[in-house]
């Protein structure tokens, strides 16, 4: 259980390099014992000496713990020190609970979402630690004086009425997380050490005079900026490119091989749908009441001693006017329903229109459902509209900076943890708990009994609770309803006539097999008809703009020439490029103020560059340079801090890479994680 055990407490992620992470609150009443320690022996000057020693002995007991007195398993390794799934865990824990605040939900539910936070975390600790070598290497150490300073500096550690560093409560709260000390330390050393690091990097970095001066000098550098966009339905309209027949055939002849249709296969999907098991799941009172009694009634993990709300969601990101009118339309056809509708009709409705509405990809494909939250697990709009409803009640459109936001509440309940209060979480932790297990007998049998097997399991399949589909043949670029493109890869790839292991995908399993491969065919002209149109018509714009580009260099056209073709033209007069973080008319396109900042009088066209499928001409006139007498003392004070901020971030960032890519760390975790 996470902090939480401690009320008003949040996990230490910042010393995890967490960014949205909260310090911890203390509650006095929640830490009694503890602060009476201090209290007792605020006044003893020998009780002050041994309370030093016990300080610093448990720093020195926790720093150097053997590795071999942990009981989990480990991550990885780095230069031979491992990293223990514990500390991942935590850090983990950390990262989804920053994500579910950003999400205003209890955390992401989406399964490849979750795998990328996992692999982002991975590869964190992995730099951290390498990068806590190199500074030793260096000559950088960190020892049980220095991680006892730092921890001593955290206001979660310190008694409230001494702000003093208290042992017990450092044990209580690392106990709660379930972190060990000597995680906990040997982070605060690699964290110490990689700040000293920082430090040496920073202090090595200089810049010159003249350095000053040529950035200066870049920085006021301006000119006359025009850019001139054509869109190839513009210049198929205006610069009469249309092919005729006869052009067609001739096309399609010469390069006949590359017109084939794709190969197809009849697929034979067998899905699970995981939540609809959850709801038709049944769990007896007795059930419920056997686990009140043995996990709920004494509890105090905050689940049960918190408010708690269950809500359906539907959002709607576009924060203007259009997705207002569209969350209100949608919100007018919920209240309709809901008037005329059983409340169990009305859930089935509402989870419809969330998969078919809502733009929460991290809920939508379960009905809009993100399962129970605590106050203060959503951002404070949705916190205070769920906290001020009850169960039953559909609200909104609610306006955040997220977008618009309805909510269907299926429970709302108190922080008593009496059983009629937690009746409903508890019958759905049941039903995850009898599903989860349902579901691990499944994947069992499948492939114990089906995978990699050529037999027809379609009765066995739809027996065990699948809904077997026989697709008509289709090619990778099919999009069926209920078949996931990463499902849809995988058939392809898999042998002829045998079933494949089980893949879960957001809340379904899958087991498929193909049953029939139709082999790629050639494509009569009819049928290569639009692609023949197509790819001649790229090819005449494409010699048509690079002429644009020698006459314009040539002089043979005018710029003002480029809007009869139908460009899009715009001026831009005393424009300051290495200033500006936009080009006007293509936002912070890299490509575009890349081709912008190499303009000069030597070298005033640029183009055509390609830009969101557009051709697009840059053209710089009337340069204006700057001398050094312009800049201030105060000019050159500012730019010599903004170029030694750029190198000290450009070396640090240097020797982080080069620190990984030089650890010992083992192949498969760099393959798996792209190291």
């Amino acid at each position: 259980m996470a902090i939480k055990n401690f009320k008003g407490f949040r996990l230490l992620g910042r010393i995890f390099s967490i960014t949205a992470c909260r310090f911890f609150r203390l509650l006095e009443d929640s830490n009694t014992m503890a602060m009476r320690f201090f209290r007792n022996r605020r006044n003893s000057m020998i009780s002050m000496v041994v309370f030093g020693f016990i300080i610093l002995t448990f720093i020195f007991w926790g720093y150097y713990e053997t590795e071999q007195q942990s009981s989990l398993g480990s991550l990885t390794t780095v230069n031979g020190e491992r990293i223990s799934q514990g500390e991942f865990q935590f850090m983990l824990n950390s990262r989804l609970e920053s994500y579910g605040q950003l999400l205003g939900a209890a955390g992401p539910r989406n399964r490849e979402l979750v795998d990328f936070i996992e692999g982002q975390v991975a590869v964190e600790l992995v730099r951290r630690k390498a990068v806590a070598h190199a500074a030793r290497r260096l000559g950088i150490m960190v020892g049980p004086e220095d991680i006892l300073a730092e921890i001593s500096r955290y206001e979660a550690f310190k008694d409230p009425n001494t702000q003093s560093f208290s042992p017990r409560l450092y044990r209580l709260i690392l106990e709660s997380n379930r972190l060990e000390p000597r995680i906990f330390e040997r982070a605060i050393a690699e964290d110490l050490a990689n700040a000293r690091l920082q430090s040496l990097l920073d202090s090595s970095v200089r810049v010159s005079e003249r350095e000053v001066l040529e950035a200066l000098e870049l920085q006021d550098f301006r000119f006359r900026l025009q850019s001139a966009r054509l869109s190839q339905q513009n210049l198929e309209r205006h610069a009469n490119l249309s092919a005729s027949e006869e052009e067609l055939r001739e096309f399609f002849q010469s390069r006949a091989a590359q017109f084939t249709q794709p190969e197809k296969r009849r697929l034979r999907i067998a899905r699970f749908d995981i939540v609809e098991a959850k709801r038709q799941s049944e769990i007896s009172e007795q059930e419920k009441q056997a686990f009140y009694s043995s996990q709920v009634e004494d509890s105090l993990d905050p689940r049960w001693t918190e408010e708690r709300v269950r809500a359906l969601h539907i959002l709607i990101s576009d924060s203007g006017s259009s997705g207002r009118r569209e969350a209100q339309r949608i919100f007018r056809d919920l209240e309709r329903e809901k008037s005329s509708s059983s409340p169990q009709d009305f859930e089935e409705f509402f989870r419809q229109m969330a998969k078919t509405n809502s733009e929460d990809y991290t809920s939508a494909f379960r009905g809009g459902d993100s399962g129970y939250v605590s106050r203060g697990e959503s951002i404070e709009e949705i916190d205070e509209a769920l906290f001020s409803a009850g169960s039953g009640d559909l609200l909104g459109p609610l306006q955040t900076g997220f977008g618009f936001h309805l909510f269907y509440v299926l429970d709302r309940s108190s922080d008593q943890n009496s059983f009629e209060n937690r009746r409903l979480e508890i019958k759905s932790l049941l039903q995850e708990q009898a599903l989860e297990s349902q579901k691990e007998k499944l994947v069992s049998r499948i492939r114990s009994q089906v995978s990699g097997r050529n037999q027809d399991f379609s009765p066995l399949l739809e027996e065990l609770g699948f809904s077997v589909l026989v697709t008509d043949p289709i090619d990778l670029s099919a999009r069926e309803a209920l078949l996931p493109f990463a499902v849809l890869q995988k058939a392809f790839a898999a042998p002829v006539l045998q079933w494949q292991s089980p893949e879960e995908f957001e809340d379904s399993l899958f087991v498929f097999r193909t049953d029939e491969v139709l082999e790629a065919q050639p494509m009569s002209f009819e049928e290569a008809r639009e692609q023949v149109e197509s790819l001649l018509m790229a090819e005449r714009i494409d010699q048509f703009v690079q002429n644009i580009a020698i006459e314009l260099q040539t002089g043979e056209r005018e710029w003002e020439s480029l809007r009869a073709l139908g460009a899009q033209t715009r001026d831009n007069p005393d424009f300051r490029v290495f200033q500006a973080e936009e080009i006007p008319g293509f936002g912070r396109s890299e490509i575009i103020q890349r081709q912008a900042q190499s303009l000069s009088e030597h070298s005033p066209l640029k183009g055509p560059i390609y830009f969101r499928e557009d051709f697009v001409f840059l053209r710089g006139t009337e340069f204006v340079g700057s001398d050094e007498s312009d800049f201030s003392e105060e000019d050159r004070a500012n730019m010599r801090e903004e170029l030694l901020l750029a190198r000290r971030a450009t070396l640090i960032r240097d020797f982080s890479r080069n620190a990984l890519e030089s650890a010992r760390i083992p192949k498969d975790f760099r393959q798996a994680h792209n190291l």
